[in-house]
C-alpha cells in the first residue's frame, strides 16, 4: 500500500463566539451574491488558512459551499478574481481590516466595505476603494475594478 502524499487538513476550528459575530454581520446570506444560505453555510478565510489561520471577523466571510463547491469553491478556483475583489488577501498584508471587499447584501446589491474585528461592516466610497487597493498593491496603478 502506498501512503498518501499529504494528510488532509483538519476542519477550521473557529471559536463559536467568532462564528456568532460573523453570522450577525452577514445575516445568513452568501456575501458574494446575497443569496440565503441555510445549512450550506461555510466561513471562507480571506487570508487563507494555509498562510496562517486568522480566525477573526475581518478575515472571515460567509459563503455557500466548501472550498471546492459553491461560491466558496469559485473563489478558490479563481484566485486572481477573488483577490481583485477582496475575497482573498495575500499573505504580505498583515491587517485584514484594511482590505476592502465587494460584498452583496441579502437583496443582492453589491458595494465595497471593510470589516472590523468587532463584527461591523464599514461601507466605502468608490474613490476610496481605488486608492486603498492600489496602495496595498492589489490593483495596478491604472486598474479600476469597480
Amino acid at each position: 500500500m502506498i501512503p498518501p502524499k499529504s494528510k488532509p487538513k483538519p476542519a477550521a476550528d473557529v471559536p463559536a463566539a467568532i462564528v456568532a459575530i460573523v453570522d450577525r454581520r452577514d445575516g445568513g446570506s452568501d456575501r458574494f451574491d446575497g443569496r440565503g444560505i441555510g445549512a450550506g453555510r461555510n466561513l471562507h478565510h480571506r487570508q487563507l488558512r494555509s498562510q496562517g489561520p486568522l480566525h477573526t471577523p475581518s478575515n472571515l466571510v460567509t459563503m455557500r459551499g466548501s472550498g471546492t463547491t459553491g461560491t466558496h469553491g469559485h473563489m478558490h478556483h479563481n484566485r486572481a478574481y477573488a483577490q481583485r475583489y477582496g475575497f482573498i488577501i495575500p499573505s504580505y498584508i498583515e491587517d485584514t481590516t484594511t482590505v476592502p471587499i465587494r460584498v452583496a447584501n441579502r437583496w443582492g446589491l453589491k458595494g465595497w466595505a471593510t470589516f472590523d474585528d468587532d463584527g461591523q461592516e464599514h461601507p466605502l466610497a468608490p474613490g476610496d476603494v481605488v486608492t486603498i487597493m492600489r496602495d496595498l498593491g492589489l490593483w495596478a496603478p491604472l486598474e479600476n475594478w469597480l
